[in-house]
């Protein structure tokens, strides 16, 4: 407990005042000033450019009739930036935004936290933790499905070559009705990558529905004939690998849309445009299981005991780095819970009935020459 001189004083005692960012406003509603205070840990050492940036903490100092008392601790032990004070989400309740950046060798990673005054006390307004590498930070009202003002992340790419090929992304996470702040959006950067193409095509696939399998189509189609997109990967035969992967994925695109005879001719197309690749093998396997009784579980079964035993089947999607996602056997054929429409297989033609003759044609006499 204590006051503003109190604050002032304890702050030159430990030498950080200098370093310190003090935020005065009421935010409890009872008329004073409240305090938020962001000090390092320790003092920083003169002149040394090359030290390690010093940890730092937040405290938010409550107003009361006996002075002020601690009404949250951050124990960030980590670098922290104060971003708001205000009612961001408004709620008609006031909040504190900060930053707290944790660095390693190569990249610094953002978290962001939003702690609201309740009536009561301080609480946690995001539904879950909110972190990106490397990021830039801001509120911006962005969209009418969240109140008030966004939380904005601009970022996401790492320093580190291990990390394989990247593209910046945005997250825009809001207030849904005054509610603790979740994700509303992911946006990734455009990119000319085909790989990227790839990973766009297996998401939409993977969410399954008309209008996902369409965009995957169109996808998967951009990676098979888009010759403006680009390896950007370090695998030999990056192109015929992705290249193949994509005419596969159309195939079974075709089968989840209840259209075997397409399906066939994409299998068909694969082995015509990359005999003897991976894919082709693949999709071979999958067609042959697939035409016993048109049914994609069977198939995708076939397909796992082909992976199995061929476990270079998953490098092609593998190897891109930690910054993307594994590959495993069973994203080779995944098995959707989707409805399938009734198959679009051709009418078999009747089988001829020879006329059947008369009696007078039974009855006539045989001519002899």
């Amino acid at each position: 407990e204590g006051n503003v001189e109190t604050l002032s004083n304890f702050l030159e005692e430990c030498g950080v005042a200098a370093n310190a960012t003090v935020a005065n406003q009421d935010l409890t509603g009872d008329g004073i000033d409240d305090y938020v205070v962001v000090y390092p840990l320790a003092a920083p050492v003169e002149e040394d450019t090359d030290a390690p940036q010093l940890p730092m903490d937040l405290v938010i100092l409550n107003s009361g009739a006996d002075g002020y008392t601690v009404g949250h601790q951050a124990r960030a032990e980590s670098a922290v930036q104060l971003l708001s004070t205000l009612d961001v989400n408004s709620d008609g309740q006031s909040d504190v935004v900060w930053t707290e950046t944790t660095c390693g060798a190569a990249d610094c990673f953002q978290t962001i936290l939003i702690y609201s005054w309740d009536g009561s006390a301080w609480r946690n307004w995001t539904a879950e933790k909110v972190t990106m590498a490397n990021a830039e930070v801001r509120l911006e009202d962005m969209t009418d499905e969240g109140q008030g003002l966004e939380l904005v992340l601009d970022g996401g790419i790492y320093e580190s070559e291990a990390a394989g090929p990247q593209r910046a992304h945005q997250e825009l996470w809001g207030s849904v009705d005054g509610a603790p702040y979740t994700l509303l959006s992911t946006t990734v950067a455009e990119s000319n990558c085909l790989y990227h193409t790839v990973l766009d095509a297996n998401a939409a696939f993977l969410t399954g529905g008309e209008d996902e399998f369409a965009a995957a189509e169109a996808r998967y189609t951009d990676v098979i004939s888009d010759d403006t997109l680009i390896a950007c990967g370090t695998h030999p035969n990056e192109i015929e690998e992705l290249r193949s992967f994509g005419i596969y994925r159309l195939a079974l695109i075709s089968a989840y849309q209840g259209m075997p005879l397409i399906a066939s001719d994409l299998i068909e197309n694969l082995a015509l445009a990359f005999p003897g690749s991976l894919y082709d093998q693949v999709g071979q396997v999958w067609l042959a299981a697939y035409q016993e009784n048109y049914e994609i579980a069977a198939a995708c079964a076939a397909v796992d005991q082909f992976v199995a035993a061929n476990p270079d089947t998953l490098t092609v999607l593998a190897d891109y780095g930690f910054a993307n996602p594994t590959f495993t056997a069973a994203d080779v054929c995944p098995q959707l819970d989707v409805t399938i429409p009734p198959l679009d297989l051709p009418t078999p033609e009747p089988t001829p009935v020879p006329p059947t003759p008369t009696p007078a044609e039974e009855a006539a006499p045989t001519e002899v020459p």
